[in-house]
């Protein structure tokens, strides 16, 4: 998402986690779910295995989880 911001001269949209951090974003534009290093598979799928190449717990399940309870701040349901 960021090349494509940078492609168009548009800033970037702000990281979910820094609502974590309580820096307190607008996420009027949007918001940025990624995390560098994160897998599609769940942490205990390498744990299971002793795979320990892991920079982050943070997989793709846990970012839709993000998306999911922000998901009513971000849209409305107003039929239309």
């Amino acid at each position: 998402m960021d090349f494509i911001a940078e492609a168009f001269s548009l800033s970037y949209v702000p990281p979910y986690l820094a609502v974590k951090q309580n820096r307190r974003p607008s996420f009027q534009h949007g918001v940025n779910f990624a995390i560098a290093g994160a897998t599609a598979l769940d942490a205990e799928f390498f744990f299971e295995r002793k795979i320990s190449i892991l920079w982050t717990n943070n997989s793709l399940n846990v970012q839709l989880d993000w998306f999911r309870m922000l998901k009513s701040d971000l849209c409305s349901d107003k039929g239309y």
